[in-house]
């Protein structure tokens, strides 16, 4: 695939939960956290009650030493719920439409009795996670991903890719995996042909090369996986390339 990918439409980007993710709440002990006290309030209460704001009171107690996030103050009408519920929605944990009331869908039900293990969770995760996502995106947005004939399962993807690459930087994923993404029926292939200069090589500024998995087939599995440029080289060059050369 040789060609500058287009985005399919202006504003088509990835959407975990939101476009600024909190990071507090993206931590399994909160995530998980929340959910195994929705669980227990199930049926009985509404996310602005006291018994919702108690059970957020007892969670920041729990991880004071450990996550520090204070869920104390997000309680009553101010509730996490109220701005934040998009964190459990894009993981069918809890339906997309819960009317202010506790809710869990059966996935969601299944994490928090513990029949599933936060293994088996994070792996059913990996391979459902799917964008469009109807749960948290407007319908309105799923029409344009639909209409130009895309959807991915972007965790999925992102080990795929790694497990090729050994690993993707935030600026790879930010101007070739996810620009890739917006092409229809895109192969793991393509993406690591994209990373890998002319499919082969991928310079760091720090003057590591490493060769892709493809290549080393190519001529021989005695071709170490990467070398280091030696010492004398102008870093200043390779800083340069790095900055100003996207792999495509």
């Amino acid at each position: 695939m040789h060609f500058v990918p287009q985005k399919p439409f202006a504003d088509f980007k990835w959407q975990w939960a939101s476009f600024a993710p909190t990071e507090s709440i993206n931590d399994p002990v909160v995530l998980l956290g929340v959910l195994f006290r929705m669980a227990k309030l199930e049926g009985k209460c509404t996310f602005s009650s006291d018994e919702f704001s108690h059970e957020l009171q007892d969670l920041t107690t729990d991880l004071k030493d450990s996550v520090g996030v204070n869920l104390a103050d997000r309680g009553g009408e101010r509730n996490i719920m109220r701005n934040s519920q998009q964190y459990w929605k894009a993981l069918n944990l809890i339906p997309s439409n819960t009317h202010g009331k506790i809710q869990l869908t059966e996935f969601g039900r299944m994490v928090a009795h513990r029949e599933l293990s936060q293994t088996d969770f994070s792996a059913i995760t990996i391979m459902t996670h799917q964008l469009p996502n109807p749960s948290i995106q407007s319908e309105e947005v799923c029409k344009r991903w639909h209409d130009a004939g895309i959807s991915i399962h972007p965790l999925k993807l992102i080990l795929e890719i790694a497990r090729e690459t050994r690993y993707i930087t935030l600026k790879e994923l930010r101007t070739i995996v996810i620009p890739l993404s917006g092409v229809p029926q895109s192969q793991t292939k393509d993406y690591v042909d994209m990373l890998f200069d002319t499919g082969h090589l991928r310079i760091s500024p720090d003057g590591t090369v490493e060769l892709s998995g493809r290549a080393r087939l190519d001529y021989g599995a005695l071709i170490p996986p990467s070398i280091t440029i030696p010492a004398f080289t102008n870093r200043e060059f390779l800083r340069w390339r790095w900055e100003n050369y996207n792999g495509i």
